[in-house]
C-alpha cells in the first residue's frame, strides 16, 4: 500500500456509484455533520468556479496545488470535514476525477484542483493492485493528467486510492485507518438508482 493514503495499484473503468460510495453524509473528523443540501450547494458552488492546475509530478502536486499568487495557502477544508491532503471529486458529467483542495472562509472561499481519469482497475496501477472492493474498504485506480510535448504524448500518471463504503466522506484504507483525504460524487445520474446501482437516498449531489 502507498504512504500518504493511496492504496494498492490497479484501477476499474469509472463506476462511481459502485465503485465509489464517498459521499457528502459521512463523518471526517471534526464538528457536527452539515446538511447535505447545504454541503452539495457549497461543494458544487466552489466547483464550478475552480481554478485548475496541472502539476509537474505527483511528488510536487500538494505544493503546487497549495501554492497561491502569495505563496503557500493553507487549506480550509469544508464544514464537518477535514482533509490535510484535500478532497477527491468524481464528476459523473464528464466522466473525470480531480484532487481538490479549499482556501477561505464563506464568500472569499476557493477551490484548486488537479483532473485524473479513471484507469482499470484489472490492470497493474502504478506497479500496484488496486482491485479491492471489500467490506470494509474498496480502492479505484486513477491517472492524474500530464504535460505533453508536440509528437510526445505522456500517459497519465496513475495512483490507487480508497474509496468509502456507505456514505464514508473520509474512506477507511486496508488496516481500517481513516485516510487523510475525502471522497465526493458531483452529478449522480438519476438512471443509476432506478437501474439499483445505487442504494435509494445515496447521498450524491446531482
Amino acid at each position: 500500500m502507498g504512504t500518504g493514503g493511496d492504496a494498492g495499484g490497479g484501477g476499474a473503468k469509472f463506476d462511481p456509484l459502485a465503485a465509489v460510495t464517498g459521499s457528502l453524509l459521512g463523518s471526517g473528523g471534526g464538528g457536527d455533520e452539515p446538511e447535505p443540501q447545504q454541503m452539495c450547494a457549497q461543494l458544487q458552488g466552489l466547483f464550478q468556479t475552480r481554478r485548475m492546475k496541472m502539476a509537474t509530478s505527483s511528488l510536487t502536486e500538494k505544493a503546487e496545488l497549495l501554492m497561491g499568487k502569495e505563496g503557500p495557502e493553507v487549506p480550509a477544508g469544508l464544514p464537518g470535514v477535514e482533509a490535510e491532503d484535500g478532497f477527491y471529486v468524481a464528476h459523473t458529467p464528464t466522466k473525470l476525477w480531480f484532487k481538490c483542495f479549499v482556501f477561505g472562509k464563506g464568500k472569499d472561499s476557493k477551490m484548486r484542483c488537479s483532473a485524473y481519469e479513471p484507469l482499470d482497475n484489472n490492470g497493474s496501477c502504478g506497479w500496484r493492485k488496486c482491485n479491492y472492493s471489500r467490506s470494509t474498504f474498496q480502492t479505484q485506480c486513477i491517472g492524474r493528467t500530464r504535460m505533453t510535448l508536440p509528437l510526445m504524448p505522456s500517459g497519465p500518471e496513475p495512483t490507487c486510492i480508497y474509496t468509502g463504503h456507505n456514505g464514508e466522506a473520509v474512506p477507511k484504507d486496508l488496516m481500517g485507518k481513516p485516510v487523510p483525504y475525502a471522497m465526493y460524487v458531483l452529478g449522480c445520474p438519476a438512471a443509476a438508482v432506478l437501474t439499483g446501482l445505487a442504494r435509494p437516498g445515496l447521498p450524491c449531489c446531482s
